[in-house]
């Protein structure tokens, strides 16, 4: 009867696990996306500037206000990803030291 109990305790441990490696795997996505986004958006920003610099004198002014509103916009949106990563790095984070005491929960029970 004993090992039935274990195996069961085991099924509860592992679907503990399954549960924590989803929500990495979500995390992990998320980093992915804010994390290329913002590369994205900073090579758009790079390449809009380099442009306006070049061309700026030959364009006409609603040419030129539309190029500053575009890096404008690709500015804020870049803010947006950079922020959403931070958020991500804190949840990844907080993650971990949940799965550290879970890890070690089990060490401190044997070592009674």
């Amino acid at each position: 009867m004993a090992g039935g109990e274990s195996g069961k305790g085991m099924y509860e441990k592992a679907g503990k696990v399954a549960e924590v490696l989803r929500e990495f795997d979500t995390l992990r996505g998320r980093f992915w996306g804010h994390y290329g986004q913002a590369r994205v958006c900073a090579r758009r920003i790079a390449l809009r500037k380099e442009k306006l610099e070049r061309e700026g004198e030959n364009m006409s002014a609603v040419e030129r206000m539309r190029l500053m509103v575009e890096i404008h916009d690709l500015e804020a949106r870049k803010r947006r990803h950079e922020q959403g990563l931070e958020q991500t790095m804190e949840d990844i984070a907080r993650l971990a030291k949940r799965i550290g005491e879970g890890l070690f929960a089990s060490e401190r029970e044997e070592g009674r």
